[in-house]
């Protein structure tokens, strides 16, 4: 075999390779991958091949390996039904910075409404289940600690909202009887005004 053919048989195989490739939905289903190893093989394997070829043919063959490989990894891990958990975990923890850039947009200027403090816990929790799960010690204690200051930012904003509705009933009963006091003109009795 010349070593045309053999560049020829090196291209084809590697395009078939490539083309043959199943789809993501079937990986771990090769058809043509054992016919294709062979055909490679017997490449790599003639005495017509030059160092140079089989060398290119080795390092696509590594490239192919490795870029299939990676893939399916990533669909064996999208298969965990935790993968998918910790995925949504943290598209809700995301979702705090998207309400928050949309609630300063609205206003022109940066504004922290306080539904990004329950979707940073709420996404904080999801994620600290997900690290628990995991059994990993630095994403674990990040989360648990995080989830500490959420809780602590909506106390101390629902304990300024009770402070200020108070302050705003005091104030409504003061401008009350100081308008009784206003409109008093000194002609009732002491004893109506009592009862």
């Amino acid at each position: 075999m010349s070593v045309p053919r053999l560049r020829s048989l090196l291209l084809i195989t590697l395009v078939l390779g490539v083309a043959s490739r199943p789809a993501i939905a079937n990986i771990g289903a090769r058809p043509h991958e054992d016919f294709l190893r062979q055909q490679i093989k017997d490449v790599l394997d003639h005495p017509a091949a030059d160092v140079e070829l089989k060398a290119q043919l080795k390092e696509a063959i590594d490239r192919y390996d490795a870029k299939f490989s990676f893939i399916d990894r990533i669909w064996k891990t999208l298969k965990n039904p935790w993968v998918i958990f910790g995925f949504a975990a943290q598209a809700m923890f995301m979702m705090r910075f998207v309400l928050q850039w949309i609630a300063s947009e609205r206003r022109q200027r940066s504004y922290v409404p306080v539904a990004f403090w329950y979707f940073s816990l709420l996404g904080g929790l999801m994620l600290l289940g997900y690290a628990l799960r995991q059994q990993d010690l630095v994403f674990t204690f990040g989360q648990a600690l995080g989830c500490i200051i959420y809780i602590r930012n909506l106390a101390l904003i629902y304990r300024r909202k009770k402070t200020l509705e108070a302050t705003q009933q005091l104030r409504a009963r003061h401008h009350a009887s100081l308008a009784e006091e206003l409109m008093e003109d000194g002609l009732e009795s002491p004893t109506q005004t009592h009862e």
